[in-house]
């Protein structure tokens, strides 16, 4: 039996998308748990064990620690309000042992999108027997924002969970254009490389710390291409080119020389033309 966790926060538009796709699961017995701050307006009783639970914090680390702590089965697989899972996720879950499992997406929204490596949490299911610290590591660690998914993550490497990246399409994605997040791109780098630097005294083993590092630099080269401040250097940059599981390798190496002085400014103009392009996750 699972579990599913599904926060509603200030998305009328979405939600109901998101459990017509529990509704039409083809597996039925599992439990789910809805924290909202708004009115749910959506027929319950299709569901055989429904939990609505007013919260008002958007802080994602409050959330889910109550999930974990009253979830009524060991598997527990979370749905963003803007994001909608396959018709046969429940049944795939209920199939397999996993300590921490991480599925592939399909594109919810038209559009050309780069369809990049990074975590969501619409695609984690974890079994709760290998992540009873959890609950108190969240708590402890408040303000996560959009890196709740990638706390999860690292939270498995950290304790040595056996970890499941799987190439099946079990969630549904949904995008925006990027030039909607364009006026708070750089605030939320800056926050984002900050947290990294709590989370790199948080977790200690030598893979998460890498990882971290990785985090770090990549944020400080689009940091820097945005013309910020950024501590970032060569060494650091050829360091990550030879790292494993870089996201988009060649768009960084390149943003990272179109920064450099002798072009002039150049580079920034060539940078968002490319910028305006590009999509991201809502």
């Amino acid at each position: 039996m699972i579990t599913v966790v599904l926060p509603i926060y200030n998305r009328e538009e979405y939600y109901k998308e998101a459990l017509d796709s529990l509704a039409n699961q083809t597996d039925h017995d599992f439990e789910l748990l809805i924290y909202a701050n708004i009115p749910v307006a959506y027929q319950l009783s299709k569901f055989k064990d429904a939990k609505l639970i007013q919260f008002e914090s958007n802080e994602r680390a409050h959330w889910m620690s109550s999930a974990l702590r009253i979830a009524k089965y060991d598997k527990i697989t979370f749905l963003d309000d803007d994001d909608t899972f396959e018709k046969n996720k429940i049944s795939y879950l209920e199939k397999i042992d996993f300590g921490y499992f991480h599925n592939d997406y399909n594109h919810l929204t038209p559009g050309n999108h780069i369809h990049g490596n990074g975590f969501n949490m619409s695609c984690i299911a974890i079994n709760r027997l290998y992540f009873q610290g959890l609950p108190n590591a969240l708590e402890n660690n408040v303000g996560l924002g959009n890196m709740n998914d990638t706390f999860v993550y690292w939270y498995a490497l950290e304790h040595h969970i056996d970890t499941t990246i799987s190439k099946e399409k079990l969630t549904n994605y949904r995008f925006r254009d990027y030039s909607t997040l364009r006026i708070n791109a750089i605030a939320n780098m800056k926050t984002q490389i900050e947290k990294l630097k709590m989370f790199s005294e948080y977790f200690t083993s030598k893979k998460v710390q890498r990882i971290i590092r990785q985090r770090i630099i990549q944020d400080s080269i689009y940091l820097k291409s945005y013309g910020e401040q950024a501590n970032v250097s060569f060494p650091d940059v050829a360091w990550l080119m030879v790292q494993e599981n870089v996201d988009n390798r060649i768009s960084l190496l390149i943003s990272y020389f179109l920064t450099m002085p002798l072009l002039k400014g150049h580079g920034m103009n060539i940078i968002q033309k490319i910028r305006n392009k590009k999509e991201v996750k809502q």
